[in-house]
């Protein structure tokens, strides 16, 4: 299960750090803008990844409107939804104070609230556009997340999101799984559970929204070894349970057996281990009548 506040600590904790070790998250973002292009330009899309419309997407959301970035960061999401939409005004929220203070170094960005996602500090109606990159994969409550998302959004607002998915860090998973098996005679052992297709989609019905679209990227990352992944894991603030934290046992030798399970099972083409990312990009709108 999460936990909020350790959640809010290991982000607070990264954030001095966060720009030089979120190259997946940058590229993530990138990806989620031309995902909240097509979708703003052609709602009915399926496979927003597909052929691009060329349409002035800043016109759709003209001057006046606003524009929510949900776990914002030290604000490379905003950045980008400035710069598509420039006529708008984006909003930055984050449950972290010290990454929101990262953010305001960025240019052009001025507004913020430090906010969590299941509890947002705005009226109904607020919002033309919501957007987030790689945040709802922590949300303790995933249906009161999603439920705070619509009713900040005006009707016929558009919710566009990416998180993790199912199959994320599966390497990572089983290595944990064997080397606590091996030692303890079991197989249960804590980590993240990453939503999948169905259970986002069901979820967001649940909350009212509709014409939802989802896509997954599978991102294979390469790493020098189990140590430089849980480095680069915690350099982002993403806190993801070990098998090396197994009660009753050495860290040390927890972490040496998972090590080796990982470097033999999933090695990477050169040298080192490999890493998967399922990274789900979604769209939803909230009902006219909404």
């Amino acid at each position: 299960m999460i936990d909020k506040e350790k959640v809010k600590k290991s982000f607070s904790k990264a954030a001095s750090g966060y720009d030089t070790a979120s190259a997946l998250q940058k590229e993530v973002v990138k990806e989620l803008a031309i995902y909240l292009r097509n979708a703003l330009g052609e709602r009915a899309c399926v496979g927003a990844f597909g052929a691009v419309r060329q349409t002035a997407y800043a016109a759709i959301v003209p001057e006046g409107q606003r524009v929510l970035d949900i776990g914002a960061g030290t604000g490379a999401l905003a950045l980008a939804l400035k710069a598509m939409l420039n006529k708008a005004e984006v909003v930055s929220s984050d449950i972290s104070y010290d990454m929101l203070k990262k953010a305001k170094n960025k240019a052009g960005l001025r507004l913020f609230a430090t906010a969590d996602f299941e509890a947002l500090p705005f009226a109904e109606n607020s919002f033309d556009v919501v957007a987030s990159s790689l945040a709802y994969q922590w949300a303790f409550k995933r249906a009161l997340a999603f439920r705070e998302a619509f009713r900040v959004l005006s009707p016929g607002g558009t919710f566009v999101f990416s998180t993790f998915g199912k199959g994320t860090l599966a390497e990572l998973k089983e290595s944990c799984v064997l080397a606590c098996e091996a030692r303890l005679k079991a197989k249960r052992v804590g980590f993240v559970g990453f939503a999948d297709f169905a259970e986002i989609k069901s979820c967001l019905i649940a909350e009212g929204f509709e014409a939802i679209t989802i896509d997954m990227k599978v991102k294979l990352k390469n790493y020098e070894s189990l140590r430089s992944l849980l480095s680069s894991l915690k350099a982002v603030g993403a806190n993801i349970p070990a098998c090396y934290e197994a009660p009753g046992l050495s860290g040390a030798v927890m972490l040496k057996d998972a090590s080796r399970i990982y470097e033999e099972k999933f090695p990477s083409g050169d040298s080192g281990i490999s890493a998967t990312y399922a990274v789900m990009y979604i769209a939803a709108r909230k009902p006219v009548n909404g």
